[in-house]
């Protein structure tokens, strides 16, 4: 059932833009995490310090090395050995499961990583998906963090 399901999420972000994926993100991770609150699941909470060296971690280092580890080797290796929609599955459950932090945390971030998973097979070449793929990464965790730090300030 999940294979189809990946198949026409393909098929339907196909062509779009970075802005488009960072939405994407959001919305499954919003309407996830709206979901455990519900039921009262929820991860540890962790004390952010906002320190330049932290955002520069958080903003782009991760997101580089993410990128490079669990997205661009899996997908080029499984997308030659197998098909894209398996190569896609497992690129996602490692980005997943490398987010751990109690399960509810590898549920919600699952779908990010299908999401950039098909960005980076998706884009016209491999190099081009790489900064794709890092670019909304990148750009996801900066929203996230300024999210976090208004609602400190508010």
């Amino acid at each position: 059932m999940l294979f189809p399901l990946i198949h026409s999420l393909r098929r339907y972000l196909a062509g779009r833009g970075v802005c488009f994926f960072v939405l994407m993100l959001f919305l499954s991770k919003a309407v996830l995490a709206t979901v455990f609150a519900f039921f009262s699941i929820s991860s540890s909470e962790q004390s952010l310090a906002f320190t330049p060296f932290f955002w520069i971690k958080i903003v782009f280092i991760k997101p580089l090395l993410e990128t490079y580890f669990l997205q661009k080797l899996p997908l080029d290796f499984f997308s030659r050995h197998h098909t894209s929609t398996t190569a896609i599955m497992i690129s996602a459950t490692l980005f997943a499961f490398m987010h751990y932090d109690g399960m509810a945390d590898v549920i919600v971030v699952f779908p990010c990583g299908i999401l950039l998973a098909i960005a980076y097979l998706d884009s016209p070449n491999r190099r081009r998906g790489f900064l794709f793929t890092f670019t909304i990464h990148a750009l996801h965790n900066a929203a996230v963090m300024a999210l976090t730090l208004l609602g400190r300030v508010w």
